[in-house]
C-alpha cells in the first residue's frame, strides 16, 4: 500500500507540472509537442526513419540574451 500512495503522490506531482508548463508555454505549442509524441510511440522502429523525434533537440546551443 505503501508504493501505490507513493506511485500516486507522483502522479499528482506529474499532473500539475504537466499543466503548469501547458500555461507557461501556451496550449498551442504543448498540443502540437503532445501530437508529435503520440506519434512516436505508435511508429514501429526503426523510428528515426518513420517519425520525427520529438525529444530530439534541434539547433542545440547557447542562447542570445
Amino acid at each position: 500500500m505503501r508504493k501505490y500512495k507513493a506511485a500516486v503522490a507522483d502522479r499528482n506531482i506529474q499532473t500539475e507540472a504537466h499543466r503548469g508548463l501547458t500555461e507557461a508555454t501556451g496550449k498551442e505549442l504543448t498540443s502540437g509537442w503532445e501530437e508529435l509524441c503520440t506519434i512516436w510511440e505508435k511508429t514501429p522502429y526503426p523510428k528515426y526513419k518513420n517519425a520525427e523525434d520529438p525529444y530530439e533537440i534541434k539547433n542545440a546551443g547557447m542562447a542570445s540574451l
